[in-house]
């Protein structure tokens, strides 16, 4: 239990008020699940004493999920090494293959 009791839906302003509403449904599709203990959002309701702290706090969070996720795929290289396994052939140049060049043009061939 927080040491300081949460705003309130009936307290809260209207973005507060979404978030509120919004805050579970995200965390569950985040998680795959509902929360253990509590509606989840206890966090949230500390932060809406100061609205631009709590959307700071999104902010943040998010840009702590981008690293993590791309932290993730470059070990993801490592974990397959490890184990030996080959490249699927995404990273030898087989999603973009440039196209073929055109010749050169003759006027282009006597200059140099």
């Amino acid at each position: 239990m927080a040491r300081i009791q949460g705003v309130q839906k009936a307290d809260a302003g209207l973005k507060i008020k979404l978030v509120y509403r919004l805050g579970p449904r995200m965390m569950k599709k985040l998680t795959g699940r509902e929360p253990q203990t509590g509606s989840g959002i206890e966090p949230m309701e500390i932060w809406a004493y100061q609205p631009k702290m709590m959307f700071a706090m999104g902010k943040f969070n998010q840009a702590v999920v981008e690293i993590t996720a791309l932290l993730t795929v470059v070990n993801i290289d490592r974990f397959n090494a490890a184990f030996g396994i080959g490249s699927a052939g995404f990273s030898d140049g087989m999603v973009c293959v440039p196209p073929d060049r055109p010749a050169a043009s003759p006027a282009l061939a006597t200059i140099a």
